[in-house]
């Protein structure tokens, strides 16, 4: 088999493994994003000590399988005191109260993987300072730097200008 020949048979293999992202870790002042090198992207606040933490997640893809989590406490935190989130979320020291219709529900966590229930929450918060608790005014989610990790994430994947982003949307299907 000839040099010419085998060249072209790689070819394709070549432009496959180029297509692979490198994986990447990049903050956003209050807001860290990480990316493996298959597209799939994590966003979290940082620092997450406070007790209160918001994590969005997205494949890529066209099944890219959003999450959107706010969680209060972990498994290793053990029991944490006060009331439901659901009720007692502030935004910019008014009252939070999403639509929970498409929500995983539990005392100190809520979570949600419904584009639609991502998009209208996002809606909501991505011009806003920060989540806390009205009980724990400790317990806070900054929002400053969210909306660029976002773009990050709209950007590695893809999504820029495109019907699925969720920062620079546009019509691009």
């Amino acid at each position: 088999m000839s040099t010419w020949t085998k060249t072209l048979l790689l070819l394709p293999f070549l432009f496959a493994a180029g297509a692979k992202a490198d994986p990447l870790q990049k903050s956003f002042s209050d807001w860290q994003v990480t990316c493996n090198n298959g597209g799939f992207c994590v966003a979290r606040n940082i620092p997450g000590d406070k007790g209160l933490v918001m994590t969005i997640a997205l494949h890529a893809g066209t099944s890219d399988r959003p999450l959107l989590r706010i969680d209060y406490g972990s498994a290793y935190s053990g029991e944490v005191p006060g009331a439901p989130l659901q009720d007692n979320l502030l935004l910019d020291q008014r009252r939070l109260r999403p639509d929970l219709k498409h929500w995983t529900v539990e005392p100190h966590h809520l979570a949600t993987s419904n584009a639609i229930a991502i998009d209208e929450f996002l809606a909501q918060i991505l011009d806003a300072d920060a989540i806390q608790l009205t009980y724990n005014a400790q317990a806070a989610v900054s929002l400053h730097g969210q909306k660029a990790a976002l773009l990050l994430i709209d950007d590695v994947q893809g999504r820029v200008n495109g019907m699925s982003a969720w920062i620079k949307r546009g019509s691009r299907t």
